[in-house]
């Protein structure tokens, strides 16, 4: 990766905890490429993990373009993956979560 504060992560934390398709029973999918593109300008190299995650949960509802993504109750499980997130543009507190994970993921 091109982080440096993804570079101290040990590899052990990063096969249990970043490297993982998904988080919960949401279907797998191949969202790391996308993510990590479309995040790519809100994070710079010598950022620390701290102002990494930070950025991109600041960002991360508007990142991939109109309408933001938002809350909306009781979506579990019909809205679980990113690719749910994504279309429907909306998700609840699980759909969300996976989705702010995935974006942590994508980014070291």
């Amino acid at each position: 990766n091109n982080y440096r504060y993804a570079a101290d992560v040990p590899l052990n934390m990063y096969e249990d905890y970043v490297l993982p398709y998904t988080t919960f029973d949401e279907q797998p999918e191949a969202w790391r490429t996308q993510f990590a593109k479309i995040l790519a300008p809100f994070l710079n190299k010598d950022m620390s993990a701290k102002e990494a995650a930070t950025s991109i949960q600041e960002n991360i509802w508007t990142a991939f373009g109109e309408p933001p993504i938002s809350f909306k109750s009781n979506q579990t499980p019909q809205v679980l993956s990113p690719s749910d997130v994504l279309s429907k543009r909306y998700g609840s507190c699980t759909g969300l979560s996976i989705f702010l994970v995935d974006a942590f993921r994508s980014c070291g």
